[in-house]
């Protein structure tokens, strides 16, 4: 028995056989994340371009200064010589993608009236995004761990003993060769506050006076869950004491000399920014900082007593950093971030090859570095 359609159907068939949709030109980019690392290194010029990186990139550190003691009058006087410097040594790590475009694919794509986009064109252009993506989330990464990556932020936020009453967790980790914990080489802290910020370490640190190589390379991790904050244990309580202490805490044990065009900076994770912006709207006008415009971050950038508070795409959850630019570094042997190279014809694969490839390692100052973490 035939099937009599509606008229409305009968309609829209008559339509649809008769008329070409409308195709438009170039496409959406649904694949963009707020990343925000790759903007701050090239602001700052950070990133080390051509470099001779060999096997291993070798850095030297001055750790401590000579010994300075009082003397009486014609008291016989020893010269000694001292050991004042170290190295670290992190070597480069090798990265590439990889595209192909066959010959039926470029003759089929190849009329322009009929191009919504150039596939040629286009796969080298992802390349390039994805080179670009990997080096913004690999910042975040431990090198140590994940051993074919990039010796991220992550790399020196190892922790030891640490209980939920510490506001600081205590550093406990090897970065490019060196440990990180506090007093690794032989030195003194003092030990005046009534409550310690981390027990097991039972010093005044990260304030109080101490000597040089005590926490020279150590990074500032704060506990965010600590009983001891004073608003509770959630971030979403406690982010303006804990954040402040962060400041203040870096600004005392490393001073500003070092720090002399860049501001320092929280990276957020999505859920903490939720916290931190919730937290600060009701009570005061957030500003954009100027600078932060001009780099292209019309919003979620915001000021907190002089350093930037913003979200990262890659930032792991309930977590964040606190950076300064101008301590962190990438070096790599090419003259840009990465190479793409191709398209070249392969006869044996009947296609167009194209590569990306990107070599190099990021090179940190953990001392410079901190982290809010719910350690305990």
């Amino acid at each position: 028995m035939a099937t009599v359609l509606p008229s409305t159907v009968t309609a829209a068939l008559s339509v649809v056989n008769t008329t070409a949709p409308k195709y438009f030109k170039e496409e959406s980019d649904l694949t963009m994340r707020n990343r925000v690392v790759l903007a701050l290194m090239e602001k700052y010029g950070v990133i080390e371009y051509n470099a001779n990186i060999g096997h291993s990139s070798v850095w030297t550190v001055k750790y401590k200064n000579p010994t300075t003691s009082p003397f009486t009058n014609r008291q016989d006087i020893r010269f000694g010589a001292s050991q004042n410097r170290k190295q670290l040594t992190i070597e480069p790590r090798y990265f590439l993608g990889t595209e192909s475009l066959s010959y039926h694919e470029a003759q089929q794509n190849s009329a322009t009236e009929l191009q919504i986009v150039s596939l040629m064109d286009k796969k080298q252009e992802d390349l390039a995004m994805s080179m670009k993506n990997t080096f913004c989330s690999k910042f975040f990464n431990d090198g140590y761990t994940n051993t074919s990556w990039f010796h991220g932020i992550d790399s020196c936020m190892g922790t030891g003993t640490t209980v939920a009453a510490d506001k600081v967790a205590q550093p406990s980790d090897t970065y490019g060769g060196l440990s990180t914990a506090l007093g690794a080489v032989a030195s003194s802290w003092s030990s005046d506050l009534a409550t310690s910020p981390n027990a097991n370490a039972a010093t005044d640190w990260p304030f109080g006076q101490g000597d040089a190589q005590y926490d020279y390379i150590s990074p500032l991790i704060l506990n965010t869950t600590s009983t001891s904050w004073s608003n509770g244990t959630a971030f979403a309580d406690n982010c303006e004491e804990v954040m402040q202490y962060m400041k203040n805490a870096q600004d005392h044990r490393v001073g500003k000399e070092m720090r002399t065009n860049s501001p320092y900076v929280h990276l957020l994770a999505s859920d903490y920014f939720n916290s931190f912006e919730a937290f600060f709207r009701p009570r005061q006008e957030i500003m954009v900082p100027l600078e932060a415009q001009e780099l292209g971050f019309r919003d979620n950038v915001f000021n907190f007593d002089g350093t930037w508070v913003t979200p990262d795409y890659d930032v792991p959850s309930s977590s964040g950093y606190y950076v300064c630019p101008e301590q962190m570094e990438f070096f790599t042997p090419n003259a840009q971030l990465y190479d793409v190279e191709g398209p070249v014809w392969s006869t044996p694969d009947q296609a167009y090859l194209m590569v990306s490839i990107c070599a190099g390692n990021y090179r940190l100052q953990p001392r410079f570095l901190g982290n809010y973490e719910e350690v305990a």
